[in-house]
Parts: structure tokens; C-alpha cells; sequence
């Protein structure tokens, strides 16, 4: 018999990091034994966005609302950082942009995409502080891809853009960002269970990084399929140790 899948109540009843983990985790590979295909890897992560949603709702319904972020439109101080990306969340990524995009606005995204890949290549996260360059998929200073954006993403918040701004300008005197640390950590939790989950279903489970993934998947529209199949298409994106 199929164990009950928790709610978000039963998760921040009991121990939430590891019950969130674990929740990714189950509903990863309770969609994978349907099937192993786009569509599949797709809708693991609208799961896992409703999942963390969910959860992060019921926290904010126990222990009440946070105070207000300074995240605004236009505010785009952590889009400088290096994302963390899973396989699933880069292929919902390039589905969302080949369905809303036109073909000469792809044609520019692929064009920031590679010159960004080309500054940051084989640099780790303490090195792209310094390197100071701006996510490829901003548009006039906002996120292009905000539906579609990945969890890590969604786990970045600040109640005070200044020390952003400041972080961003004087990286050598990086200061502790005020922040929902409620809402960092269970994006982050979600993506270590999908993580845990491909690997228990015998796929690849290395995250990647964000800018060389991206250069890769929008240069090789089958690199999906043949991730799928085993082939190491994304392993020169693998994100750097530190």
C-alpha cells in the first residue's frame, strides 16, 4: 500500500526540515515510476513549487505573517549570485521561455546567456561575489522568467535591500542579510528531497549552475531527452565546490 503523502500541517508539526525533504523526495519518485519523460520531469517541479508554497503558507497560518521584505520589482541586488538549479526546474525553465517567448527574444536571451557563461565559467560561488555579473534572464532589470523561476530563486528574500546593495558593491565586507529564514530553508529543503529523489530513482542528482545549464539546454533542444536516457550532456555544468 502507497504511504499517505503529509500535509503541511503534519510536516511543521514534526520536524520540518527533514519531513519536507522527505515529502520532495516521495512525490519525486511517485511521479517518475509513471514514467520517465519531459512531462514528468515538468511536473516535478510544479509539485515542488506547491509543495514549498504550501508548506511555507502553513508556517506563516502557526507562527504569523513575517514582517514585510524589502523584495521589490526592479531590486535585483542577489540576481548577481550563483544559482543552484536541479534538471527538473532547468527543463520547466526552457519550456516556459520557448512557449512565451518570441524567436528574436530567444535570440537575444541565448546571446546574454552565452556571454554570461563565458565571464563566470568555472567559477564557484565565493568568486561570482566578485565577478558581479547580472543574471542573463533580466529584462530591464526584472526577472523575464518570474513563473518559472527556480526554487532557489524563490528562497531568496531581504528585509533590508541596503545591505543587498552594500554586499553587492563591498563584497569583501559581506554582512549577514536580515531575512524570512522560514521561507530560505524550505525552497531549500524541497530542492535537496527532489535532489535525493533523482538519485534514488537512478537519475543524475548534481545540481547545476544556473547560467552554464541554460547555455547548454538552449543550444541542445534534446538535452532533456538524452539526460534521460543517461547521457552526461549537463555534467560540465555541474556547479563548482567552493
Amino acid at each position: 500500500m502507497a504511504e499517505k503523502t503529509r500535509t503541511s500541517q503534519e510536516i511543521i508539526r514534526e520536524d520540518p526540515e527533514e519531513k519536507i525533504a522527505d515529502t520532495a523526495r516521495r512525490l519525486v519518485i511517485k511521479a517518475l515510476r509513471r514514467g520517465y519523460t519531459i512531462e514528468t520531469l515538468k511536473n516535478i517541479f510544479t509539485n515542488a513549487v506547491s509543495l514549498s508554497g504550501g508548506v511555507l503558507a502553513a508556517v506563516r497560518r502557526v507562527k504569523g505573517a513575517p514582517k514585510p521584505t524589502a523584495c521589490r520589482a526592479g531590486c535585483n541586488y542577489c540576481c548577481h549570485l550563483q544559482v543552484e538549479i536541479s534538471v527538473p526546474e532547468l527543463l520547466s525553465l526552457v519550456s516556459h521561455i520557448t512557449e512565451n517567448f518570441s524567436q528574436e527574444e530567444i535570440e537575444s536571451l541565448k546571446a546574454r546567456v552565452f556571454e554570461a557563461e563565458r565571464q563566470t565559467r568555472g567559477m564557484n560561488s565565493y568568486e561570482r561575489l566578485f565577478a558581479r555579473v547580472l543574471c542573463p534572464l533580466l529584462s530591464d532589470g526584472q526577472c523575464s522568467v518570474y513563473p518559472a523561476r527556480p526554487l532557489v530563486c524563490r528562497g531568496y528574500n531581504s528585509y533590508n535591500w541596503a545591505i543587498c546593495a552594500q554586499d553587492l558593491k563591498y563584497p569583501r565586507s559581506w554582512r549577514l542579510i536580515p531575512h524570512d529564514s522560514a521561507q530560505k530553508n524550505i525552497y531549500s529543503d524541497v530542492l535537496e528531497g527532489l535532489s535525493t529523489g533523482l538519485k534514488e530513482e537512478g537519475l543524475s542528482s548534481e545540481l547545476l549552475e544556473l547560467i552554464a545549464a541554460l547555455r547548454i539546454a538552449l543550444d541542445q533542444p534534446d538535452a532533456g531527452e538524452r539526460w534521460l536516457a543517461g547521457e552526461p550532456d549537463f555534467q560540465s555544468a555541474i556547479a563548482p565546490d567552493e
